[in-house]
């Protein structure tokens, strides 16, 4: 989770980032992008991002200032068993 909710400074007009990252998300982007937009009919206080592993690793060899904000701002949950 980033931003207001990850630093803490969120108020209740706040919407909820969350970055999922996994190599279980459809190769597509356009079946990604549906799924994760399909989610937020269920939760429209949440803004999901969805990345696959690699995609990831790419931005982290490049890097992407993004994945330093996350770092520094951000609350990790990881869910794999």
């Amino acid at each position: 989770m980033a931003r207001g909710v990850g630093r803490g400074d969120f108020t209740k007009e706040s919407d909820t980032d969350v970055l999922v990252v996994s190599d279980d998300l459809p190769e597509d982007r356009r079946q990604r992008l549906d799924l994760i937009f399909d989610a937020r009919g269920v939760a429209p206080e949440i803004e999901p991002v969805a990345w696959l592993e690699r995609e990831w690793e790419e931005r982290e060899a490049r890097g992407d200032p993004f994945l330093a904000i996350l770092r520094r701002e951000a609350i990790a949950v990881d869910l794999r068993p």
